[in-house]
Order: C-alpha cells, then sequence, then structure tokens
C-alpha cells in the first residue's frame, strides 16, 4: 500500500528555537550550553510536521545525551542558507 502523508511548506527558524527552549532545563543539568545560529530568518522546506518535528526532536535529544557531562559541551543547531 502507497502510504500519502500530507506535505506542507515549514519554516524551520520558527520551529526550531522553540523547540531547542525545551530543552534548556535538561541541557543545564548536565552543563550544556544550547546555541541556535542562522543566517536567514526564513528556511523553508516542505514535508510533515510531525516528522519533521520528531526527526529534530531526536537529534538535540541525542546531541545532549551523548555529549559529556560538566565539562561545558555546546550543542549548537544551525540553520544555514545554502542555495535553494
Amino acid at each position: 500500500t502507497n502510504l500519502q502523508i500530507p506535505l506542507s511548506k515549514i519554516n524551520l527558524t520558527e520551529i526550531l528555537p522553540t523547540m531547542l527552549e525545551s530543552y534548556k532545563e535538561q541541557a543545564i543539568k548536565k552543563q550544556i550550553n544550547l546555541l541556535y545560529e542562522s543566517n536567514t530568518s526564513m528556511a523553508y522546506i516542505n514535508g510533515h510536521e510531525d516528522y519533521i518535528n520528531r526527526i529534530f526532536d531526536n537529534l538535540i535529544s541525542n546531541a545532549i545525551k551523548f555529549s559529556p557531562k560538566n565539562i561545558n559541551s555546546n550543542v549548537t543547531l544551525k540553520i544555514k542558507e545554502n542555495g535553494e
């Protein structure tokens, strides 16, 4: 069966800073600095919002989980516009 997933235009610069903020307490407990960098105010991708959220949620969570504790590590989320 072909699974039809409805796609929409998602602005990563709107959802990612909020998502990163939700991990602030977890990062503080491990002495990890959460950093966000973007060279654009709009970075659109086509995707399913629930799946995109789950992907970035897993990436951020794993970055924190597998970063060394108590050495002031950085987890940086960058959005870089690179053509189309």
